[in-house]
Order: structure tokens, then sequence, then C-alpha cells
């Protein structure tokens, strides 16, 4: 009985021993648009292009089954009838665990980051009239809008500097003053640079709201 029970012990710290830990982080954003309101969703699919646009590569893509999604658009009527909020954006992440091999083992752990988002209905269908003239106020409200609460979904915080996308309040009206380039470049180290990464052990994020001007 001695013998098995020593014999038990050397086979599990061999494995312990033995056992490799990696962590997979994956940023696929996959999206699927909650309505079934044509103009919303076309709108959407415009917003997402240009978005993949000034990031260079496909940081968004949008998914027709909700099964294949890994992030969520809402939209919901009179929000911004609460406190004057036209977005909320929130960042989620799905963590498992998987081991394989009987004795060199691996243990990976894949955190799939995705993303919430709600948007007042009002204010964006109005705003998506104008979703094929890239020049107009109504669209650059609207792309700042999105690449703000996107921003939210790729953990990035309220910033008090004005002009960044992040600043809390944003123009009914658009802005040329937007300082794009520096909120894409953080998008890119987001998705390209793992040391960018915040911890997920909560599995979620906390959500942010701002006001219109």
């Amino acid at each position: 009985m001695l013998k098995r029970l020593l014999s038990f012990i050397l086979v599990s710290f061999f494995a312990l021993a033995c056992r490799e830990s990696h962590v997979e982080e994956v940023k696929n954003f996959r999206i699927f648009v909650e309505t079934d309101t044509p103009a919303l969703k076309y709108s959407v699919q415009i917003l997402v292009a240009d978005y993949n646009r000034h990031v260079g590569f496909t940081a968004l893509s949008v998914v027709d089954k909700k099964e294949d999604s890994t992030s969520t658009i809402h939209f919901q009527k009179d929000l911004a009838d609460d406190g004057r909020k036209l977005g909320l954006g929130q960042w989620t992440a799905l963590q498992k665990q998987t081991v394989a091999g009987q004795f060199n083992q691996t243990e990976t752990m894949t955190i799939e980051y995705g993303m919430e988002l709600i948007f007042d209905l009002d204010n964006f269908l109005e705003k998506a009239a104008y979703i094929q003239d890239p020049e107009s106020e109504g669209y650059q409200h609207l792309f700042h809008l999105f690449c703000h609460e996107v921003g939210h979904g790729m953990q990035m915080d309220h910033t008090h500097t004005e002009g960044s996308v992040m600043f809390p309040s944003i123009s009914i009206h658009g802005s040329d003053a937007v300082d794009f380039d520096d909120y894409f470049r953080s998008v890119r180290a987001f998705l390209d640079d793992p040391t960018s990464m915040v911890s997920a052990q909560q599995g979620h994020g906390t959500g942010h709201r701002h006001r219109q001007l």
C-alpha cells in the first residue's frame, strides 16, 4: 500500500513538474447587431468598414448569428433621456482552460475578449441618415460616438484631454478637431502588443458613460 502511495506521489509530482503553462489572448471582435431595422445594421457595417480602414487591418467584423459573435451592439429607446447618454461601452472576457499531453502536459488559458455596446436609438437613427456622406456633421458625430464606445470595449478609459476620442463629451454636430490618429495608435497597440492588456481575472470590465455637449 505504501509503495503504491509513493508511486502515485512521484507520478503526480512528475506530471506537475512537466506541465507548461501558456496564456493565449484572443482579440477577435465579431459583432452581432441586435436589431431588425435594416438601416441600423447597414450603418453599423459602414462604421465598421471605416473603423478598419483607419486601423489598417480588420479589427472588427459583423456576423449574422449571435452564436458566432464575441460582441454585441444594442439600441435602446430614450437612452439619451437618462443622464443625456448617447452610448455605453463595456469590455468583456471569457476564459477557457485546457490541458493537452499525457506526460509533458501543456496547460493553456485562453482569454477571448469582446465588448457590449449600447446606443441611443433615436440619435443613431437620426445620424444614420447621413451614413453615405462621411463629410457630413451627422456622420462625423456617429463615427466619433462609435469609436468612443468601441474604445471602452478595448479597455480605454475617459481622458480629460479635449479633442481626444475618449473625452467624455461628444459634439452632436461633429468636429474636425478630434485626434483620431492618437486614438488609432492606441487601438493598434492594444491589438498587437500583449503587454498593453490589463488583467482580466475579474472576467469583465466596468461600463463607461458620457454626455453629449
